[in-house]
């Protein structure tokens, strides 16, 4: 794909094809990202804006801005990644692109939530919902309802959690998206277990790991081995809960997940300390 949209670059330089020529370097930028090279991304994405720029490409540069906001992000680089979605944000409005408007909603929604600042968050994610219930795009507000059961539970606000955990887990069961249906699983289990009903979490969790297993996602699987770890250490369940725990344990370490690992290894030494051994 690099060698063609090189390919691609260069005939349209040559030719004096402006916008193609910044479409191939945002294009090469994309794959710089997925391939994280996030200098090389943001190189690519550089060549391309300054073309874009130069020729009042405006819609070309409101793509490009969210993905530099995008690279910053990933840096964790907020500060940057707000500057960049506003950017964005405000050539989309100008234009009345309304999914690009919900796309730079969403994204600054995010990042008002990695601040913890989750009354700006939620008014981003409000704004990203209104935006796409007009469109008729329901499946995308279906990750909007799960990111504000996120900011509810954070609060610890389970009641309104719950309630859109299930909203987002009854549009992606309706469109088949086993991927997605695990993330609302593991909230709605997460929710049970502070409630301290665990038998209950244990059921979401389980029904989780079924599909990460059958998937063979085994990073996401490793998470939910450790959150069935806790539910049976709660329900003195220690032999079942160390078992989860050495399943979850094994698999960040094959990974390299050394933050994870540290988490897992803290859980057997309570599992431990509660067997007085």
């Amino acid at each position: 794909a690099m060698r063609r949209f090189e390919m691609l670059a260069g005939h349209c330089k040559r030719r004096g094809v402006a916008r193609g020529e910044a479409a191939a370097y945002h294009m090469l930028g994309m794959i710089a990202q997925e391939r994280l090279g996030l200098a090389a991304a943001e190189r690519w994405y550089g060549k391309s804006l300054a073309i874009q720029e130069k020729h009042g490409n405006e819609y070309g540069a409101a793509c490009t801005y969210h993905q530099l906001g995008r690279i910053a992000e990933e840096r964790r680089d907020l500060m940057a990644a707000e500057q960049w979605y506003r950017q964005s944000l405000a050539l989309w409005e100008k234009h009345g692109n309304e999914h690009g408007v919900a796309s730079a909603y969403h994204q600054l929604g995010g990042i008002a939530e990695e601040q913890r600042d989750f009354e700006t968050a939620e008014h981003y994610y409000q704004k990203v919902l209104l935006v796409r219930e007009k469109l008729g795009d329901e499946y995308s507000s279906a990750v909007t309802c799960y990111q504000l059961g996120v900011i509810a539970e954070k609060q610890r606000n389970f009641v309104a959690a719950e309630r859109k955990y299930r909203q987002a887990l009854a549009i992606w069961k309706k469109y088949n998206d086993e991927h997605n249906m695990t993330l609302a699983y593991n909230g709605l289990g997460i929710i049970a277990l502070e409630q301290q009903d665990f038998a209950v979490a244990e059921q979401w969790c389980l029904k989780a790991l079924a599909i990460l297993e059958k998937h063979g996602d085994e990073n996401s699987a490793a998470r939910i081995y450790h959150q069935l770890g806790i539910i049976a250490r709660k329900r003195l369940y220690f032999t079942a809960a160390e078992q989860w725990h050495h399943n979850s344990l094994a698999i960040k370490e094959k990974y390299g997940d050394s933050c994870g690992a540290a988490k897992t290894y803290h859980e057997l030494g309570i599992v431990a300390q509660e067997l007085r051994n």
